[in-house]
């Protein structure tokens, strides 16, 4: 992916951070955002920016749950792993 400065893609972008790396047994602090930020977009922002844009995407109706011990994650998503198991062996 192109690294970037503009700062409203990074909704965007932690968007698709919770998308590869998150779910219930793995949730993501705000300073693990900032890092994969950086390390997959090239980006840098404030922490307090993070939980903003994190509360503007639960705002906008995704399904991202805030850990009580803190990080969060995106709950619902487009399949399931058991339906994307079930698709790639039926395909086989």
């Amino acid at each position: 992916m192109a690294f970037t400065s503009n700062k409203k893609l990074s909704i965007i972008y932690i968007l698709e951070i919770l998308k590869d790396f998150s779910d219930e047994k793995h949730p993501l602090t705000q300073n693990d955002i900032l890092k994969l930020l950086s390390s997959n977009y090239g980006m840098e922002c404030e922490r307090k920016s993070i939980g903003a844009n994190i509360d503007n995407l639960i705002e906008a109706g995704y399904d991202i749950v805030k850990c009580e011990g803190g990080g969060c994650y995106l709950g619902e998503r487009e399949f399931e792993e058991s339906e994307i198991a079930f698709l790639t062996i039926s395909r086989a």
